[in-house]
């Protein structure tokens, strides 16, 4: 019937129309879920499009609203319609809500110098007044978008400002006035003055790029110096007010001075650094490689005669003649012979000792064969440079100082302090004896061919030290002869067989400290 209706209106319509009248047009009868339709110029019957489904408005989003697909709502000045049913989704998220209109730009501002009628706390809504309290220090108020107080980039249209604690807000923190588009100054915030490109000059607090004050001593620290220096001169303190200074006169160029030149560490062939930990042993001391070891043969030897004696012999001069041997003319005992060698590379002068058949000779140093040099409980200190010459077979070999009223070859001496290396010995042992009673003590060093280097030493009233080659000393405090005796430097050698053995001798020094006189 609807239908029917609709047709009639419609062919009415058509009828009165100028340009139907004109065109003759026929209109065909409706038919069932059809609709009217031009094809070719031609009004027909045709199918018609599937219903559409409507958009309903809902106003504001709810977060406790239940809502379904096309629902249309206004979110933050945005309109968004819902793609899928929710309940407190916000339409900013893209699973349930799709933006439909977006926020425009604000408008121009109008007129009007005051601020939004609220300042918004936490906990609390106040009328704005310069002066408005609040529940908190802290606060945020919308600036209007019309009159003189217009938002800025210091001051975006919804803002917060910090109180300054009491509970007040204070008038500068509301005031554009208290920024300014030129540089800062006394009177307002503002921009840092262009930079001067100047390494000695610091923006001070009245705006400007200046030197920092630094001289007339008014300040807790300020120095004063000269007028003027040489350059890398050290500076000292010129009296005791800590402000004055003056050049000390001494040049330390900058490459000695430089932190890479360094270490936190002990010194080194490298680098500066510290001195290592003392030993606590005076008998050695720090050597150019940055070690405590044993000095070099005659160094640091005191020459004071009040406190020290000291001689040596390296046995470049004399002859072969007992009592004429080396420097200091030592004599000879036992049989055998005795020959002057050519020097060798750091042996400048050897002599050779040689014992006859299964005999002892020694080569020794006295006043006269019969006087000794000094008593055996004197601090003395020797070093004693030899070797055993041809084998190590059947020899007895000892060096050191023996009681001078012993047989210069007695094997072995009565009393002595000594080195000695045994026929049934392999290393070196250190020997105290005392009246037929001794200690040794083995210096793990072998008793070969090689030339070494012998220390001996009084440690104490009570101890005698031995070394080898800078070795570790070994202490002996047992048999320690500590007597007015007096003694006599002696090298000694011997064979346990018919074959002669022979010993080189290179160097001898003898010091004697802890003297008065």
């Amino acid at each position: 019937m609807m239908i029917q209706q609709a047709r009639e209106v419609f062919v009415r319509c058509l009828k009165f129309a100028p340009w139907s009248r004109q065109k003759n047009i026929v209109v065909p009868e409706p038919e069932e879920g059809k609709v009217l339709g031009w094809t070719s110029g031609i009004l027909t019957n045709q199918m018609g499009g599937v219903d559409g489904e409507a958009f309903i408005w809902l106003g504001p989003w709810n977060s406790t609203t239940n809502y379904i697909a096309n629902d249309v709502v206004s979110y933050q000045g945005s309109s968004y319609i819902a793609i899928a049913p929710s309940t407190n989704q916000v339409p900013t998220l893209p699973a349930f809500w799709q933006l439909m209109a977006q926020k425009g730009a604000d408008g121009a501002p109008g007129g009007g110098p005051t601020l939004s009628s609220t300042v918004t706390s936490v906990g609390a809504t106040q009328t704005a007044g310069v002066s408005a309290s609040v529940s908190r220090g802290d606060h945020q108020h919308d600036h209007p978008n019309t009159g003189s107080f217009l938002p800025d980039a210091h001051h975006p249209k919804s803002h917060t400002h910090a109180g300054d604690g009491s509970g007040t807000v204070a008038e500068s923190a509301l005031s554009l006035t208290d920024i300014t588009t030129n540089n800062v100054s006394t009177a307002r915030h503002g921009f840092t003055p262009k930079l001067p490109n100047d390494a000695t000059k610091y923006l001070d607090g009245t705006g400007n790029y200046t030197v920092p004050a630094g001289g007339g001593g008014g300040g807790s620290g300020d120095v004063v110096g000269p007028a003027s220096a040489v350059d890398n001169d050290l500076a000292l303190f010129n009296g005791t007010t800590g402000k004055l200074i003056k050049s000390g006169g001494q040049n330390l160029p900058e490459s000695r001075i430089s932190f890479s030149d360094i270490t936190t560490g002990n010194a080194s062939n490298a680098q500066h650094g510290f001195l290592k930990k003392l030993p606590n042993d005076a008998s050695v001391y720090l050597d150019g490689t940055g070690n405590f070891s044993t000095p070099t043969i005659g160094g640091g030897r005191p020459l004071n005669p009040a406190i020290a004696s000291y001689y040596k012999d390296d046995f470049e001069t004399g002859t072969t003649a007992s009592g004429s041997v080396g420097e200091f003319r030592w004599f000879l005992g036992g049989t055998g012979a005795l020959n002057v060698l050519d020097g060798e590379l750091h042996h400048p002068g050897i002599v050779n000792l040689v014992a006859s058949g299964s005999s002892m000779r020694s080569l020794h140093l006295a006043i006269n064969t019969t006087r000794g040099q000094y008593i055996f409980n004197q601090m003395f200190d020797h070093y004693l440079i030899a070797r055993i010459k041809t084998s190590t077979t059947a020899i007895i070999a000892r060096w050191g100082i023996f009681w001078i009223g012993e047989n210069v070859i007695a094997n072995p001496p009565t009393t002595g302090i000594y080195f000695e290396r045994l026929d049934t010995d392999t290393n070196w042992f250190g020997v105290c004896r005392n009246i037929s009673s001794q200690t040794r003590v083995d210096m793990g060093v072998a008793g070969d061919l090689a030339f070494h280097r012998f220390r001996i030493r009084r440690n104490d009233a009570t101890s005698i030290a031995f070394s080898i080659d800078g070795g570790t000393e070994q202490i002996i405090n047992t048999n320690v002869p500590n007597t007015t005796q007096a003694t006599f430097p002696v090298f000694e050698c011997g064979a346990t067989t018919a074959t002669g053995k022979d010993i080189d001798i290179d160097f001898f020094d003898q010091l004697l400290t802890g003297m008065t006189r």
